[in-house]
C-alpha cells in the first residue's frame, strides 16, 4: 500500500482556507461590537447633553427671584423624560456628575453664575 506522508483528507487540504474564514469573520464580528459600543457611548452623552441643554432653557427663561425650587419643578419633567438626574445651583457641582454647564442668570435684578449638572 502506498502511504501518501503530506495527504491529511479532505478537511485537512481545506484548513488554511477554513482558518482564514473563521478569523476573517471573529475580526469583522467584533469590529461591529466595537463600532455599536462606540455608537452607545455617544448616544448616552448626548442624551445627557440635551437633557442639560433642555434644563438650562428653563433656568434661562426665568428670571430667578429667590431659591431654585421653581425651576427645580419645572425641570423634574424634563430630567425624568430623559432619565437622568441633575442638579441646579449657584455652587460648583461636585466630581460625581458628568455634565457641567454654565449660565449666567439675573438673580434679583443682578447677574449670577449658575450651575447645571447632569449625570
Amino acid at each position: 500500500m502506498l502511504k501518501l506522508k503530506a495527504y491529511l483528507g479532505p478537511v485537512g487540504d481545506d484548513l488554511p482556507s477554513i482558518i482564514a474564514i473563521v478569523l476573517s469573520l471573529v475580526l469583522f464580528f467584533s469590529a461591529v461590537a466595537y463600532s455599536f459600543n462606540v455608537y452607545s457611548q455617544k448616544q448616552e452623552a448626548l442624551r445627557m447633553l440635551k437633557a442639560g441643554i433642555d434644563i438650562g432653557r428653563i433656568l434661562m427663561s426665568e428670571g430667578i427671584t429667590g431659591d431654585l425650587n421653581s425651576v427645580k419643578k419645572k425641570a423634574d419633567p424634563i430630567a425624568k423624560s430623559y432619565g437622568v438626574s441633575y442638579d441646579v445651583s449657584f455652587n460648583e457641582c461636585s466630581n460625581d456628575y458628568v455634565l457641567k454647564l454654565k449660565y449666567l442668570v439675573v438673580k434679583n435684578n443682578q447677574p449670577a453664575v449658575a450651575y447645571v449638572c447632569v449625570k
